[in-house]
């Protein structure tokens, strides 16, 4: 039945059941339309009535099933599917749906139990093998994902999810390259799919190909406007860009926010009293072993919880022993990646809460959209994202004086909230290796290092670095990304280094490397190179941590500043550049001092731990000024109104 066809079908189906209530085709065509309607609870309740009639329907089973799935309710979906299956061993769908129901709920031994079944009574069906590489593949288990894929092409080539799925592993490898083929024959096979070109984008993104996967993102927002993803993808690649400025930042994060329509949900909170215990959430999908973790870790665990309730609300779809860390400071602990956005939002109020901090803005697995109906009575961003986000849903962004001087207001559609003594603390990895005597003294020659994406390292970067490398001819630099486990992804880019005179001998290019082995790099590292304009905060903490002295240029937005606000925190404001010819300077004045990089690094672990980028208790003391400056001022409104 074609989707204009609903409405005319709907009366007959419905004359039907009043004629005779007991007949199930009418009940079953009723929750059928609903469900490809969008009318999720009047479906539910045509289908659960059909399973009253016939409790050994295995179609109705299935549907409802489908049903609750599809409303984010997976844990509820499970029981209807493991009925249809009961029922039926043979009905292979179910075993799918079931199998990825399991694998949702995180219990992937099951998950795969479930796409055995099936396999054993559809052998070709695409979509079993499919599921199953999705499981494997979720248990980081990729070569026998990659066959399972590479099965489903074999069995059906027009198959577009397999391309898409083995795209994805490819580029979880770093083989970008190989990922990048993959898409494009996704792309082929459906020039109209959207999720491809974002996937497509990505691939390029982690090339380092900026232009090319902005061009992916706008082609799949013109197939489809409401891809929120691509959107949020377009948007975050921005900030990459050398030239970019707050002007053009504001104007198209505020597009996000123009080409969607949101109901808000008004809320407002039970007891306005100013100096009441408060209900805290924080969200995110990277209460994981993740930046963000690092950073909101001092938070969670220095919370005064007599006065701060808090609740974490996690959309980890992988969690570790971080995510079980975290999990053991807060008050509340919420496993939401399954919840739809209504169901997330209904949680929420549920929970009461008060202030609502979210910590992933337009990066990968925000809940923006959810966020955007204001289910919390004050909500804040935080962390994450270093922009605006450009929802009026979102009250506050908090930052500092450095990341954001006086005079940017205008560009934030957020209220600035300048903690005093920087945005950000930094917790320093468990079990981290400890710092070495400085290599340059036995080598008699510096080595530097950049440990980050390739996103980061545009021409400009290369051609500034490469002066610094001209002027000290015997320095090294080491540089980590994802996507130098590609052969192809290596040679290019060593030959944009030689454009410049940089000999690949020179150059050591490292894969993806496990924290620890990130970390044990830092014994062959003198110094460290901060790209630009997007600043590298997380890995310039390592690197500090690590005994590291970090050269930042001051950019002219929140993500070329960041370093320069952890710079200032630990007082070594001496190593934010103003210009690029100054970053030069800096750098070689430093690499040929060897005693004073041999000092820093000797002195560093103390530095910082004295200093506010490391003082957990008294950047929580600030964080919760905040939030109670917060909350006064919206019992002040509410009072007004």
């Amino acid at each position: 039945m074609e989707r204009g066809q609903f409405a005319e079908a709907k009366p007959l189906y419905q004359r039907i059941r009043e004629l005779d209530p007991s007949d199930p085709e009418a009940w079953y065509a009723l929750g059928w339309i609903d469900f490809h309607v969008g009318a999720h609870d009047s479906a539910e309740h045509h289908i659960r009535h059909l399973t009253e009639l016939r409790p050994e329907d295995v179609q109705a089973h299935f549907m409802l099933g489908n049903i609750l799935r599809q409303d984010g309710r997976i844990d509820e979906s499970v029981k209807y599917f493991q009925l249809a299956v009961q029922y039926d061993p043979s009905h292979f769908q179910s075993w799918a749906n079931l199998g990825d129901a399991l694998d949702t709920l995180g219990k992937h031994r099951e998950a795969t139990d479930c796409y055995r079944h099936g396999l054993k009574h559809a052998p070709n069906e695409a979509a079993l093998h499919l599921g199953m590489g999705k499981v494997l593949q979720r248990q980081s288990k990729l070569d026998e994902a990659a066959d399972c894929y590479r099965t489903a092409i074999a069995m059906a080539p027009g198959f577009t999810p397999a391309y898409q799925n083995l795209g994805v592993l490819e580029a979880q490898r770093g083989q970008y390259d190989k990922a990048i083929q993959q898409y494009r024959q996704a792309q082929a096979l459906d020039p109209r799919d959207a999720e491809v070109l974002s996937n497509l984008g990505n691939a390029l993104k982690g090339q380092g190909r900026l232009e090319e996967a902005m061009e992916c993102y706008r082609m799949a927002l013109r197939i489809n406007p409401q891809h929120l993803v691509s959107h949020s993808n377009l948007l975050l690649s921005l900030n990459y860009l050398p030239d970019i400025d707050n002007t053009t930042l504001l104007r198209e994060h505020l597009g996000w926010s123009k080409s969607r329509s949101v109901s808000s949900l008004n809320t407002v909170a039970e007891s306005r009293d100013p100096d009441r215990r408060l209900r805290i959430g924080y969200l995110s999908p990277d209460f994981r072993t993740h930046s963000v973790a690092f950073f909101i870790e001092a938070a969670f665990r220095e919370h005064d919880h007599g006065q701060y309730e808090l609740y974490a609300y996690s959309d980890a779809r992988s969690p570790d022993i971080m995510t079980e860390k975290l999990s053991g400071m807060v008050d509340q602990w919420r496993d939401t990646h399954n919840l739809s956005g209504e169901r997330f939002c209904n949680q929420i109020i549920h929970d009461r809460i008060d202030i609502l901090i979210e910590l992933t803005g337009h990066t990968s697995g925000n809940r923006l959209s959810a966020i955007a109906c204001k289910p919390a009575p004050i909500q804040a961003t935080y962390l994450g994202y270093p922009c605006t986000t450009g929802l009026q849903a979102i009250d506050y962004l908090i930052t500092d004086s450095w990341v954001d001087p006086p005079g940017v207001e205008p560009y934030y559609v957020e209220k600035l909230v300048r903690l005093p003594h920087g945005f950000s603390c930094y917790n320093p990895p468990s079990a981290c290796p400890p710092v070495n005597d400085l290599p340059a003294t036995e080598a008699g020659k510096v080595t530097f290092s950049s440990l980050h994406g390739l996103v980061k390292l545009n021409d400009r970067v290369i051609q500034l670095w490469a002066r610094m490398l001209g002027a000290l001819p015997e320095s090294r630099l080491i540089l980590q990304a994802k996507a130098f486990a590609d052969e192809q992804t290596r040679k290019l880019f060593l030959e944009r280094f030689e454009k410049h005179g940089v000999a690949r001998q020179r150059m050591e290019l490292l894969p993806f490397l496990s924290l620890q082995e990130h970390l044990s790099v830092y014994h062959r590292v003198d110094m460290a190179l901060d790209p630009f304009p997007w600043s590298g905060h997380t890995t310039s903490c390592h690197a500090l941590w690590m005994g590291i002295p970090v050269v930042t240029l001051l950019g002219q937005t929140h993500a070329g500043r960041m370093v320069a606000s952890a710079l200032h925190q630990i007082g070594l404001s001496e190593l934010i550049s103003q210009s690029t010819d100054e970053y030069i300077e800096k750098t070689i004045s430093l690499a040929n001092d060897l005693p004073r990089l041999a000092e820093l690094r000797r002195t560093m672990r103390e530095r910082m731990l004295a200093s506010p980028l490391c003082d957990g208790a008294g950047f929580t003391r600030e964080l919760e000024a905040a939030y109670r400056e917060m909350w006064v001022r919206y019992c002040e409104q509410q009072r007004q109104m």
